[in-house]
């Protein structure tokens, strides 16, 4: 299991890999923990925000798949499990992308998975033969076995379909994350021996810029170079 929050916090998945967010040029992201209504478990997480700007803006959250930021092989393995829910903000439009973060692929042009939000808890499992390259870049040039090779990431991002929008108010809820069909071969996981009760509160914030290449048979997301400094504390 990626991560199912049932330790109550949102820095880290159960591979102790980063959770971290972005928005482009003036949008927001927020995460929440949720703490009722969960599908699985007790709790789950929620995404809200905004998707602002005038140069093909967007919002996303990612999680590295180990504790070094290193690549995986998921060559052996079979798809992403995941429970979702959400709903598209008002205003203008935009589409949920699940991204696999490879390093194979340097200017943002990743395999995608398209999903459709609903407002009621849906648990999926996705085989990565439903993830699509885009229609341009790097990844266009790739193979479903290249990208496998070499998977650093998974990232949730909530893309703007024109190059100016203001998309307020969506949301994305997920829980119980995880890589079916085999097991993911790092080195790089720690074992936890304990799992503490935590009473935290949660203060994200994001630090970016943005640049973008935009032509019209370029319909990717903008191009995001980020710092993420999330805020901590914890009582346990």
């Amino acid at each position: 299991m990626l991560d199912d929050f049932e330790d109550g916090e949102l820095m880290y998945n159960n591979r102790e890999g980063y959770w971290t967010q972005w928005a482009s040029e003036t949008g927001t992201v927020n995460r929440t923990l949720i703490t009722s209504g969960a599908p699985q478990g007790s709790y789950a997480m929620q995404v809200t925000g905004d998707v602002k700007g005038t140069n093909w803006p967007s919002i996303s959250v990612a999680t590295n798949l180990n504790v070094g930021n290193t690549a995986e092989d998921l060559r052996n393995t079979t798809g992403l499990k995941i429970c979702m829910k959400g709903k598209k903000g008002s205003g203008g439009t935009v589409t949920f992308f699940i991204q696999l973060i490879s390093t194979n692929i340097t200017d943002y042009s990743y395999w995608r998975y398209s999903w459709t939000p609903s407002s009621n808890w849906t648990c999926l499992s996705i085989p990565w033969t439903n993830f699509m390259p885009p229609a341009y870049g790097q990844g266009a040039s790739l193979k479903l076995s290249d990208v496998l090779s070499c998977v650093r990431a998974f990232q949730w991002a909530i893309v703007a379909e024109t190059q100016s929008c203001t998309s307020t108010g969506n949301e994305w809820s997920m829980d119980a994350i995880e890589v079916y069909g085999g097991i993911i071969p790092s080195t790089n996981t720690p074992t936890k021996t304990n799992t503490p009760t935590f009473t935290r509160t949660f203060t994200p914030s994001n630090t970016f810029t943005n640049t973008v290449t935009h032509t019209s048979t370029n319909t990717s997301p903008p191009t995001n170079t980020f710092t993420n400094t999330p805020t901590n504390t914890a009582t346990q």
